[in-house]
């Protein structure tokens, strides 16, 4: 869906919010669908009271405006903040063990992220360490439309054939592959279009080359949830 992301001040507990605004012609025929998946993400997302979660604040309906409100978190996402930065083994450890207790507690609820990935998840500076947050839970997407760079290889296999596919097995496919990011500042497969990961997910065999330097201790765990 198109949104528009907002920073705005709550003039009455004078603090600074973020506003993800639906962007469209609410006389299009598919708008009321999209309507009701944006709304339905957010309410998911505002049952999650975890501290590496993004807190929902509210939802707004108003005349042809929907809108959700967040708090507003001082960061860059993962993608971006590894353009120019790396991260230690340890560093990226303790931050997935905090994307993974977040989303463990989502499954517990029934909740699937459907679309982890690493502009997916904020860091944010805490006590002098990097925590992350994990943004839009439960969207809906149209898959080939993805960007084949920094979407699609973090989709599972099954979400090719229908995004809201996804399960939680997907959300741990999509974990594994953020952590092969997080250690090597690439995705564990890269294609140059939609058709092509198709292709490469109906081969029961998928050849994944481990940098030099990649953790032994983390390359059968990352493995084993990509497959």
């Amino acid at each position: 869906d198109e949104t528009a992301i907002l920073r705005c001040v709550d003039t009455r507990l004078e603090v600074v919010s973020v506003i993800k605004l639906l962007i469209g012609d609410d006389s299009a025929p598919d708008w009321t669908k999209r309507r009701e998946n944006f709304i339905d993400a957010f309410r998911k997302q505002a049952r999650l009271n975890h501290p590496n979660i993004i807190h929902v604040v509210n939802i707004e309906l108003r005349g042809e405006r929907t809108f959700a409100v967040m708090e507003a978190v001082e960061g860059f996402t993962l993608e971006r903040y590894l353009t120019d930065a790396t991260l230690t083994p340890k560093e990226v450890t303790e931050l997935s063990l905090s994307v993974i207790d977040a989303i463990s507690m989502a499954h517990s609820s029934d909740i699937v992220h459907k679309g982890i990935s690493p502009r997916n998840i904020m860091l944010y500076q805490q006590d002098n360490r990097l925590s992350p947050r994990i943004l839009n839970f439960g969207t809906h997407r149209d898959v080939s439309r993805l960007d084949p760079v920094s979407q699609l290889p973090y989709l599972a296999p099954e979400q090719f054939d229908n995004y809201d596919n996804a399960n939680p097995a997907s959300d741990v496919y999509a974990l594994c592959a953020t952590m092969f990011f997080a250690f090597t500042r690439r995705p564990p497969y890269l294609c140059d279009n939609f058709e092509q990961y198709v292709e490469l997910f109906s081969q029961k065999a998928r050849q994944l080359d481990f940098p030099e330097g990649f953790p032994a201790e983390f390359s059968e765990l990352i493995k084993a949830g990509l497959n």
